[in-house]
């Protein structure tokens, strides 16, 4: 008898019912056909009016100052100059991968 891995069960596809009435073609069914382009090579699309409303610019609050400073500041030489302790060189490192780990092949 031939063992079967459970990634072999997981790969298989559900099966159909019995008695299942396909209603659809796929899930990409539409209700109508879509846009063709015109006589002039080009395709015309037309937005609804909640597509209109989603595509204009939302108002800023009253209270807004968009002048306000920035928070950049200089950085001083000391903490340019500065070296990493051991312990925060060591978090900075990669994470190791696993000694079984093999590259997929192209």
């Amino acid at each position: 008898q031939v063992e079967v891995s459970r990634i072999d069960v997981l790969s298989r596809p559900k099966p159909i019912p019995p008695g299942h009435i396909e209603d659809r073609r796929s899930v990409y069914w539409i209700d109508r056909p879509p846009p063709t382009v015109g006589p002039d090579g080009i395709t015309k699309c037309f937005m609804n009016q909640h597509q209109l409303q989603l595509v204009k610019v939302k108002a800023l609050h009253p209270e807004y100052q968009g002048d306000r400073p920035t928070p950049i500041w200089a950085v001083s030489l000391g903490a340019q100059n500065a070296r990493p302790r051991p312990r925060l060189s060591v978090l900075a490192r990669p994470k190791a991968l696993p000694p079984d780990y093999q590259p997929k092949r192209s």
